[in-house]
């Protein structure tokens, strides 16, 4: 069965529930989507019906293959694929596995592990994984130049195209594939791919930032999350950088921290060296009065606080206990909607209440006030 995009696809709850009433015996999910399912392992009752999961668009956690084994006898695909190769390219049964690799090319389709010189690798060795075959792409719309860097000729099949897809891998001496890496610096984030130097040319476009490098850093949930450090002349605010990205980026490429620093750490040969950047910590303070108080009342004022912390407690990064002003959006702190959905089973479970199927978009609040007024409401 093919599930179509609704709320029930993002509510762990909901999802469940659906999966049981409409007899689902097939899920195809990302691996940040199924951590959010299983968080609630005793909510999961639907895995139970499942024959067969199949996970991909991101690398699969060997910890989230160890949980889906225990809550479900299903068996479980890792999938590997760019959408340049109609999404799916390889394939690899883990449901026995206790290490995880990318399998073995589907039917009609050729990989090759390639060198520099778009010579073959041995096994065991290192190269640029490179897709031919039915489901390769004949290019990007209106894209010649980039068409024609990723989409070359075929040199072990004339006449022929194969894909070059820039992630690092090698073959096994069973003939899996084990997958590595990236060659760049471009990431996937919750199924999108990302090039951060595409993000780090934007933020050096402003006329105050000197320098500015943008990392993925991994989640409390395991999920990766983008970090945009700068060196700049002036104090620049969070806000003011994510609407100044806004005007050339998609959402998704929009780093949810950033951190200001005096100088970026270097290696001994005087190159950046990403590994020693600060962990980020938003020490930023609310300014609470009076006119951003719900209400005097100290049950609803208790209920305001108990939310608070809730959000304190789920999102990435490290935040003073009055940091979180009313008047801030859920993008302020780094929440997406997985992990808006996250906060909201929480809360649900916290409280008692059930959210209406529309409050399960985050775009529904504007600012956290009305969030919180929401559940007030719920609660009485």
């Amino acid at each position: 069965m093919s599930l179509r995009m609704n709320p029930k696809q993002k509510n762990p709850k909901l999802l469940n529930e659906l999966i049981i009433q409409n007899h689902v015996d097939m899920l195809q999910s990302t691996p940040s989507r199924m951590q959010l399912l299983l968080r609630y392992d005793e909510e999961l009752q639907g895995l139970k019906y499942l024959k067969e999961i199949m996970v991909g668009g991101e690398p699969l956690p060997t910890s989230l293959l160890e949980r889906l084994k225990c809550l479900s006898n299903a068996k479980i695909y890792n999938l590997y694929g760019p959408t340049e190769t109609t999404v799916w390219s390889t394939l690899k049964d883990v449901s026995l596995c206790s290490s995880i690799n990318i399998g073995k090319p589907i039917c009609n389709t050729q990989i090759y592990i390639v060198d520099e010189n778009s010579g073959l690798q041995p096994v065991t060795e290192e190269g640029e994984l490179c897709i031919a075959g039915d489901g390769l792409a004949r290019g990007y719309l209106n894209r010649p130049e980039l068409t024609e860097e990723k989409f070359v000729a075929n040199p072990f099949n004339p006449g022929s195209k194969m894909y070059r897809t820039g992630d690092l891998a090698q073959w096994l001496p069973d003939g899996n594939i084990e997958f590595l890496g990236r060659i760049d610096n471009q990431i996937k984030l919750n199924g999108y791919r990302i090039e951060l130097e595409e993000i780090e040319y934007q933020l050096l476009k402003h006329h105050s930032i000197k320098e500015a490098v943008v990392i993925a850093k991994e989640g409390k949930e395991g999920n990766k999350f983008l970090c945009a450090y700068f060196m700049s002349d002036i104090e620049l605010q969070d806000t003011v950088l994510k609407e100044y990205l806004s005007k050339s980026l998609p959402q998704y490429m929009i780093p949810p921290y950033f951190m200001r620093l005096e100088k970026f750490p270097l290696t001994p040969n005087g190159k950046m060296d990403r590994k020693w950047l600060p962990e980020i910590q938003n020490n930023e303070t609310s300014d609470v009065n009076e006119e951003q108080q719900i209400t005097e009342d100290s049950e609803e004022n208790e209920i305001e606080a108990r939310v608070k912390t809730i959000i304190r407690a789920s999102i990435d990064i490290q935040i003073q206990e009055d940091s979180i002003n009313l008047k801030n959006r859920f993008s302020d702190f780094g929440i997406d909607s997985l992990l808006y959905i996250k906060i909201v089973v929480l809360i649900e479970n916290e409280f008692g209440l059930k959210f209406d199927d529309d409050a399960l978009n985050m775009e529904t609040f504007p600012d956290i006030q009305r969030f919180i007024t929401y559940i007030v409401s719920k609660s009485k």
